[in-house]
């Protein structure tokens, strides 16, 4: 991370970004890296200079008075903050001193659930934890620990930091902008958007599922109302994949049992900026998966995103109470490549439509587009059947004892509590004959993880190599046919 550093030529040895991008024409670009850190629930932000959770406004220092009235550090109100080096990364311990932006792409991307968490390990310790009272006593006895309770005691004190998706926190990354005190803003959001359910399933997965989807909803809204708020909407661009769709406000039923008209607001995007709203409802649905996308899905995310910026950005310059916000030069009709998909985006052909309605789709996207491979699919469903239809019909037909399940149970319930159960029962001299079991259910757990990997690895392999190519090479833009003229 800290080769990513810039140094002007005309600029000091020790040039800084925050502190000497001031009365420079040409600023020096600060990158920030949003990661959510599972250890307080905070943002963890890389840059080039340092890591760790920036400190909160509000915050008090050991020798100031703590600031009156409310704050943010009030309202988070957690007993500590994995501070950063102020020294930047010559300032922190060694193995972590070349933490590599792929790892920072990657903790920023570690989608909760699909990928486990990035572990950054012995960059913090807890001192104030303390180590088991009968460490403390043999300590007293004996003057010395053993060096196996030792290092035991030491990883106790650990705080060893994971981070997952820097959306679980800040959907926008809003936060790293205005902790390097940002005054304008140009928002580009493409996350996927809550979508409209008119009969939500009741049951408990989907409620817990949709409640979810809530709450990440909600954290998206407040973060953007924060900075709208605290900043003004004047200065502020916002392009978002929904802009200049149509609303329709629902009418209700009334007491003789006919409905109010629904009031529509119709979409504005052709003319707003050259797309077609059947178009852009799409484009605001299509996946935001780390995935392969087609020319034609790329190609019409790029130049939707370019028309919408056309028409944002220079109306947000004319807002904007932000000084030396310079006016960016005018640039060919032929310029990108993207630009070639522009006739389907005005007026949309059933196949082009075909496409980004299936670009929606996480998985199956190639048996939607390509029907025929069914036909090896199924042939190889039954080639396994009838090689193997002897393992299978025992698999099917074996009885498994209530005693397996049992133990089953057990090694899955011990593995989960793993961690808590070791230290409780080593905290026990008479159960430490007990500790084994736990250690031989988390490499139970272990194992199945591995194997599960593994043929997961197999699978996505055999994927990229076999069917993304195809599901690639249906997508190319020159096999559309033109619109009608």
């Amino acid at each position: 991370m800290q080769k990513l550093k810039i140094y002007p030529p005309d600029g000091p040895k020790d040039f800084s970004p925050n502190r000497h991008n001031v009365g420079r024409s040409a600023k020096v670009p600060i990158l920030v890296l949003n990661s959510t850190s599972l250890n307080t629930g905070r943002d963890w932000q890389f840059t080039a200079q340092t890591m760790g959770e920036a400190p909160l406004p509000g915050e008090p220092n050991p020798d100031e008075p703590p600031t009156p009235g409310l704050s943010a550090h009030q309202i988070d109100n957690k007993p500590i903050r994995l501070r950063r080096a102020e020294g930047g990364y010559a300032d922190i311990v060694a193995k972590q001193q070349t933490f590599e932006l792929g790892h920072a792409v990657a903790a920023s991307a570690c989608v909760p659930g699909l990928f486990d968490p990035m572990a950054v390990s012995g960059l913090y310790w807890d001192r104030i934890m303390q180590p088991p009272k009968e460490s403390r006593r043999e300590a007293e006895s004996l003057r010395l620990l053993e060096s196996r309770r030792e290092a035991e005691s030491l990883r106790l004190l650990e705080i060893r930091v994971q981070l997952v998706d820097g959306g679980v926190h800040d959907n926008q990354g809003i936060a790293g902008l205005i902790d390097n005190d940002c005054t304008c803003f140009v928002i580009s959001d493409a996350s996927g958007h809550m979508g409209v359910k008119n009969q939500p399933d009741p049951d408990t997965v989907p409620v817990l599922s949709r409640v979810t989807s809530i709450l990440q909803d909600r954290v998206r809204t407040e973060g953007l109302l924060r900075l709208a708020n605290g900043f003004g909407g004047d200065n502020i661009a916002f392009l978002s994949l929904r802009n200049g769709l149509g609303l329709r406000k629902v009418g209700w039923v009334k007491a003789d049992g006919t409905q109010v008209p629904d009031e529509v607001i119709a979409a504005t995007t052709l003319q707003d900026f050259g797309v077609a709203p059947e178009v852009q409802e799409s484009l605001s649905s299509m996946r935001t998966d780390l995935d392969a996308f087609t020319e034609v899905e790329a190609y019409s995310l790029m130049l939707d995103g370019y028309r919408m910026g056309q028409a944002e950005l220079p109306a947000f310059k004319n807002r904007t109470r932000c000084g030396h916000v310079k006016q960016a030069g005018e640039i060919g009709a032929n310029d990108w490549q993207f630009q070639k998909i522009e006739p389907w985006m005005k007026t949309p052909t059933p196949d082009y439509l075909d496409q980004l309605r299936v670009a929606q789709s996480t998985f199956g996207k190639a048996l939607k587009r390509l029907p025929w491979l069914w036909i090896p699919l199924i042939l190889l469903i039954g080639s396994l059947v009838y090689f193997f239809h002897a393992e299978i019909e025992a698999l099917l037909t074996a009885s498994i004892s209530i005693k397996a399940i049992m133990i089953l149970a057990v090694i899955w319930v011990l593995s989960s509590l793993a961690p808590m159960l070791g230290e409780f029962i080593h905290a026990i001299k008479e159960w430490r004959q007990y500790a084994a079991l736990i250690k031989y259910a988390a490499l139970t757990k272990a194992a199945y993880r591995v194997a599960g990997l593994v043929l997961a690895t197999l699978f996505i392999k055999g994927y990229l190599w076999f069917i993304n190519p195809l599901y690639l090479a249906q997508g190319r833009w020159k096999k559309l046919k033109p619109p009608a003229a």
